[in-house]
């Protein structure tokens, strides 16, 4: 004989959802001893019967809503094996309405930096890209996926694709390229296999923007360990960047004179042996200033001597 009536599942549920069905157990006729085995199929808007599951002796299986379409109307049937035979098919249908549970990316925002945190870089520094997740329904944050596109905000032309997890932030480190702009879009996951719509960072003035390329400064001396009060000369090594460097200044811990400028200076250093501190710093055509500091091993004095005859 066939199985028991069904009990549906819930008239409205959420896609991605874990429903339960349950049908009444096959009356036993002959041998009440025997094992039935259950086959439970599953039929989605008038489509072809699919198997859930050989679900064994049990007369209840749980199994997940598809998360794919609104409405659905979903037909169960279920039939009993024993000894070699099967009982006759016992149908169920029901419609039930699919919520999808979308969650949202809100409040995007990029790092920004100084025309100073570009000096000395061979490629602009990292940056860091935000977002908040939002579920109206509550449910749990799973995944999230970036894309970073390369001078067009259609994403025609993506510059890079990454799924960092269910995070709130991501580096972009590598790769970047001095004086772009680099417009980037996240969408999120949820729990239930839900993805929500492409924010864009256009949207949030969030896109990516890269300074120009700085100078290095950096410097050279001779006699590289200098006695007190030995004339000692600096020597401008710095790289430009995209702007020409325009000025010099110099300044001398413990020095005669104490500041300085141009590419070459000579100074020393007055008072007692040990470390002093020099820095350097270059402006270019911008206006913007980058420097460098090293410390200089200083010698005690050399003692005066005299010719004695």
């Amino acid at each position: 004989d066939r199985p028991g009536p069904f009990t549906s599942p819930a008239d409205e549920v959420w896609g991605g959802e874990e429903v339960s069905v349950n049908w009444g157990e096959t009356p036993f006729w002959g041998n009440p001893d025997t094992n039935r085995n259950y086959k439970l199929e599953v039929s989605y808007n008038g489509g072809s019967y699919l198997p859930l599951s050989d679900t064994g002796i049990i007369s209840e299986y749980n199994h997940d809503i598809p998360a794919n379409v609104a409405i659905e109307t979903i037909r169960y049937r279920v039939r009993s094996e024993s000894g070699g035979g099967y009982s006759a098919w016992r149908e169920h249908s029901s419609n039930i309405t699919v919520n999808h549970p979308v969650p949202e990316a809100h409040d995007l925002w990029s790092s920004d930096y100084s025309s100073e945190d570009y000096c000395a870089e061979n490629r602009p520094p990292a940056k860091t890209v935000r977002w908040e997740y939002f579920s109206e329904t509550g449910h749990e944050y799973v995944d999230s996926e970036i894309e970073i596109s390369e001078g067009d905000n259609d994403f025609s032309d993506t510059f890079d694709t990454v799924n960092p997890g269910p995070v709130d932030s991501y580096t972009i480190g590598e790769d970047l390229s001095f004086n772009r702009t680099y417009y980037w879009r996240v969408r999120v996951r949820n729990e239930n296999g839900y993805w929500s719509d492409w924010e864009y960072s256009d949207d949030h003035n969030a896109n990516i923007e890269t300074g120009e390329r700085r100078a290095a400064p950096d410097f050279s001396w001779q006699p590289s360990e200098p006695y007190i009060q030995e004339r000692v000369e600096f020597s401008d090594q710095s790289t430009p960047g995209s702007k020409w460097i325009t000025d010099y200044e110099w300044e001398f811990e413990g020095g005669q004179p104490e500041k300085a400028t141009g590419e070459t200076v000579e100074m020393e250093f007055r008072g007692d042996q040990g470390d002093r501190r020099v820095s350097l710093k270059v402006i270019d055509g911008d206006g913007v200033v980058c420097e460098i500091e090293k410390d200089i091993s200083v010698r005690p004095r050399l003692p005066d001597w005299r010719e004695v005859y």
